[in-house]
C-alpha cells in the first residue's frame, strides 16, 4: 500500500510514512470539537447533545425540527445499546433487515416524514473522509476477523477518554458530581430566575387568551393526506388530458382517411400524446394505491420517497 513504517525518527522512535497522500482535507476545529461532542453524546446516550453536535458540525442546518429530530435520535441510541450489549455480532438475512426497517417505520414513521418534509440534514465537505476513516478501519477488521464490530472494540477506548474530555480526570469528576446533585451553575440560574420563567409563562398565557398569540399546530395525518389528494390530482389531470388527446386522434383518424404529411404526423403525435398522459396517470395511481397502503400498514416509506422528491 502507500503506508510504511520505519525506525530512523528522533531516538530511533517508529516514525510512519505515507507514499501518496491522495484525497486530503484539514477539519476545521468547529467540527472536530462537534465530532468530539458527538462521540461523547454517544457514548452518554443524551439525544439532545447529539443534535446540538450535528447543527454545530453543519449536518443539520435550516429548518430544523428538534423534537422529531431528537426522537429520532433517541430510537437510534437504544438500538445503538442493544448492539452494545451483544457479545458478538452476526449478519443479519433480508428478512431481519426487512423486520427492522418496519419495524423502525412503526415506531418512528411520523418523526421520519416531519423530517423528511423539512430536509434539514446537509453534507459537509469533510465527512466523507471522515467515513472513508471509519470504512477503512471497518473493512480491515472484517478482513481479518467477519464477527469484527467496531461499536464493541470503540466502547472500551471512549470509557478511557471520556475522564480527558475536560483535560483533567479529577475535574471531569467534579463536573458528573455536579450535574447528579444539581449543582452546576445553570441549575443555580434556573433556582434565581424561577419567579421571572412563572411571570413569563403567565403572560403568555394571558396573551393566547386574548388571541393575541396563535398556537401553530403541525397535523402529519393531514399532511400525509395533502400529499395523497395531490397525487390523486394529478393522475386526474393526465388522465383527462390523455382522454381529450385520444378523442382529438380519433377524430382526426376518422376525418382524415388517407391524409399524408403534417395530418397525418399531427395524428401520430396525438395519439402519442394520449399514450404517455395514460402512462402517467397509472403510474401515479400506482403510487397512490401504494400510499393508501402504507398508511393501512404503518409504513412511511413511499412518504419520505414523495416528500423528497417534492
Amino acid at each position: 500500500g502507500n503506508l510504511a513504517v520505519d525506525t530512523d525518527g528522533p531516538n530511533g522512535s517508529p516514525r510512519l510514512i505515507v507514499y501518496d497522500y491522495g484525497m486530503m482535507d484539514e477539519l476545521t476545529p468547529t467540527f472536530r470539537r462537534a465530532l468530539v461532542n458527538g462521540f461523547f453524546a454517544l457514548y452518554e446516550s443524551d439525544a439532545k447533545a447529539i443534535v446540538d453536535a450535528l447543527v454545530e458540525g453543519g449536518l443539520l442546518g435550516g429548518k430544523v425540527d428538534r423534537i422529531s429530530t431528537e426522537a429520532i435520535a433517541r430510537y437510534f441510541l437504544n438500538n445503538f445499546r442493544e448492539r452494545l450489549a451483544l457479545d458478538r455480532s452476526s449478519p443479519m438475512t433480508r428478512e431481519d433487515r426487512d423486520k427492522m426497517r418496519m419495524q423502525t417505520m412503526q415506531q418512528i414513521g411520523n418523526e421520519l416524514a416531519a423530517v423528511a418534509g423539512d430536509k434539514p440534514f446537509r453534507y459537509p465537505q469533510s465527512l466523507p473522509f471522515v467515513l472513508r476513516a471509519f470504512n477503512a478501519l471497518e473493512g480491515v477488521g472484517k478482513g481479518l476477523d467477519p464477527d469484527y464490530d467496531v461499536t464493541r472494540i470503540a466502547r472500551r477506548y471512549i470509557r478511557s477518554l471520556i475522564d480527558l474530555r475536560d483535560g483533567s480526570t479529577a475535574l471531569t469528576a467534579w463536573k458528573k458530581t455536579q450535574k447528579l446533585l444539581g449543582w452546576r451553575p445553570k441549575d443555580f440560574a434556573s433556582v434565581i430566575q424561577s419567579p421571572r420563567r412563572v411571570t413569563k409563562v403567565y403572560e403568555t398565557l394571558t396573551r393566547l387568551e386574548q388571541g393575541e398569540l396563535q398556537l401553530r399546530v403541525r397535523a402529519l395525518e393531514l399532511e400525509r393526506a395533502m400529499i395523497r389528494n395531490m397525487i390523486v390530482q394529478r393522475a386526474s389531470l393526465l388522465a383527462l388530458l390523455a382522454c381529450a388527446a385520444l378523442n382529438i386522434g380519433t377524430v382526426l383518424a376518422v376525418t382524415s382517411q388517407g391524409a399524408t404529411g403534417l395530418r397525418l404526423l399531427l395524428r401520430r403525435g396525438v395519439f402519442a400524446s394520449a399514450a404517455f398522459f395514460g402512462v402517467k396517470a397509472v403510474i401515479l395511481w400506482r403510487k397512490f394505491k401504494l400510499l393508501q397502503r402504507g398508511e393501512q400498514e404503518g409504513n412511511y416509506n413511499a412518504y419520505l420517497l414523495e416528500a423528497s422528491n417534492t
